[in-house]
């Protein structure tokens, strides 16, 4: 029933030509943050168990020959010279760096060597954090600790402006971080000429056993003038990718996750596989593709090389120019406006 009722009310607000998330982010009866459609992860610990215990190990056997995401060498010299080009720059995994009208904007940062379960970085950062230029803004997606290192916040200087989803202020303002700015879904905030949009996604978030879903989740459109940056860390694909590209026109590159899909009966609801990426992608109608969240921890059951190659396999059956696909290489810039 309550699912039904949140169908009607979001083809309302559409019916009326705002955005299904025009009043922010759904709750339930407890409180806590679910999807548009109402919904929440429906895999639970005993499902956790079965794929860690028994399924995974079997998987990391077959894929012992996997090959990491290249990497480049970047000092960082050009981008601590840049103050009129717009960038931007894989640092690795769903870390990227952003330089657009002269603010350097660092996105779910993580310098870390080890994360968790997933073991030790497979490939070096793409840039130190040390030759990077002086952070503006650091804009975060979501509460998962492969996208909100707290080890790498601490390194930050606390002068730097956050911007994080609802329920995570007090988080930042612990570690001293008092110009934080929590975000709803459709809230915005600007910076020296440059606008934040803070969008749906279709995922979760938990950092302990008692925080499930109490802060929000989230995309990321960063716009300045003509150019649209949109950032989306972790998610399962859904029809929001199509209203965004709709409220949106003209994205200029979206920075969408193409791994930690595998296996589907576990990760579908939350993270795209190649396939639905690139329908998020023809969705959101923009211009470029650049692929992250591959290739730099061994998050999930997939060879850390396939996510890329299935990419281009699945693009040429779509009819999806090569053009169109910006495969980054960790360390790598790329300068904008780029069009196919």
């Amino acid at each position: 029933m309550k699912t039904c009722i949140i169908f009607f009310v979001a083809a309302l607000i559409q019916a009326e030509g705002l955005p299904p998330w025009n009043n922010g982010a759904p709750v339930d009866k407890h409180g806590r943050f679910t999807n548009l459609d109402g919904s929440t992860p429906s895999r639970g610990f005993r499902d956790f168990l079965r794929w860690r215990i028994i399924e995974s190990p079997r998987a990391r056997k077959a894929t012992a020959g996997e090959r990491p995401s290249p990497r480049v060498d970047n000092n960082g010299s050009s981008l601590r010279s840049n103050n009129t080009q717009t960038t931007v720059t894989w640092i690795g995994h769903a870390t990227v760096f952003i330089q657009v009208s002269g603010l350097n904007i660092l996105i779910d940062p993580n310098f870390s060597s080890k994360l968790g379960l997933a073991g030790k970085r497979r490939v070096p950062l793409g840039v130190a954090p040390e030759d990077l230029p002086p952070i503006d803004v650091v804009v975060i997606s979501h509460s998962h600790y492969d996208h909100l290192d707290k080890d790498t916040i601490l390194k930050l200087s606390p002068s730097i402006q956050y911007f994080v989803p609802k329920g995570l202020k007090r988080f930042f303002t612990n570690m001293g971080r008092e110009k934080s700015e929590e975000f709803d879904w459709g809230q915005k905030s600007e910076v020296s000429g440059v606008t934040f949009h803070f969008l749906p996604l279709q995922h979760w978030s938990r950092r302990s056993l008692t925080d499930m879903n109490k802060s929000l989740w989230g995309s990321w459109l960063i716009q300045a003038g003509e150019t649209k940056i949109f950032f989306a860390g972790d998610t399962g694909y859904f029809t929001g990718f199509r209203s965004i590209g709709e409220v949106f026109p003209g994205i200029t590159v979206a920075f969408l996750p193409i791994g930690a899909y595998e296996p589907r009966w576990f990760m579908k609801e939350q993270h795209m596989d190649p396939e639905e990426a690139l329908q998020a992608f023809q969705d959101l109608k923009a211009h470029v593709l650049i692929p992250i969240h591959w290739g730099t921890f061994k998050v999930t059951d997939e060879p850390l090389d396939e996510p890329p190659r299935r990419l281009h396999e699945a693009a040429e059956t779509m009819g999806i120019s090569p053009d169109r696909l910006k495969v980054l290489k960790i360390g790598e810039t790329l300068t904008l406006p780029v069009h196919p």
